[in-house]
């Protein structure tokens, strides 16, 4: 799962919410925010279609996350 993020948050570009994580820094994502994540991945996919299993296992634990209303933390180093 972490390697799957990691990916997708080094393709995010400007204005998408995974540009936002740090390595360095702590980060929380709500519910309404990983059904963006999830949407803003359609361009990040268009963009990287080799990156298609990292997008649908995200997207699966984002969308389990959200059926429990509950939020993701990732932890910076």
């Amino acid at each position: 799962m972490t390697e799957s993020l990691l990916r997708l948050v080094d393709v995010a570009t400007s204005g998408e919410l995974l540009d936002g994580v740090h390595s360095y820094a702590d980060t929380m994502f709500n519910v309404s925010q990983l059904a963006r994540i999830s949407a803003e991945s359609t361009g990040m996919l268009a963009r990287h279609p080799e990156l298609r299993s990292d997008v649908n296992r995200i997207r699966e634990f984002f969308y389990s996350v959200e059926r429990r209303r509950g939020y993701v933390w990732i932890s910076g180093d």
